[in-house]
């Protein structure tokens, strides 16, 4: 990502994260929507929503350079980090990838194996 994020309007980087989400899951991930943005005073909020192996609703949301996912239950979500944290912003590829590990534990294995996903991608 060329620049900081204090240079960068959310819809860009809403963008930035859509286009190297689906170049990481490729075929995995489905249904993005870009929701909720906020921008002014150095003030930059959003959220994505998106689907992840046809099993989870996901939400990403970011605030200020904090971020965060959690499945998407509606009224209710819960939370999807890693036991050590969420490596920076800038680099998306690894914020893919942790997610990836992530979410995978979440979901049966014969679900996986039914849809040739069962290969992680790293």
């Amino acid at each position: 990502m060329a620049g900081s994020l204090s240079d960068k309007v959310a819809v860009d980087l809403a963008k930035e994260f859509v286009s190297a989400f689906r170049g990481f899951f490729g075929d995995r991930v489905a249904r993005f929507s870009v929701k909720d943005i906020v921008e002014g005073d150095g003030h930059t909020e959003f959220s994505v929503l998106f689907d992840l192996y046809a099993f989870f609703p996901l939400r990403f949301n970011f605030d200020r350079g904090a971020f965060g996912f959690s499945i998407d239950y509606g009224e209710r979500g819960v939370s999807v980090a890693p036991v050590k944290g969420w490596p920076e912003f800038t680099d998306l590829a690894l914020i893919a990838a942790e997610l990836d590990r992530e979410i995978r534990l979440r979901i049966p294995e014969k679900f996986l194996e039914d849809r040739g996903w069962a290969e992680p991608l790293v």
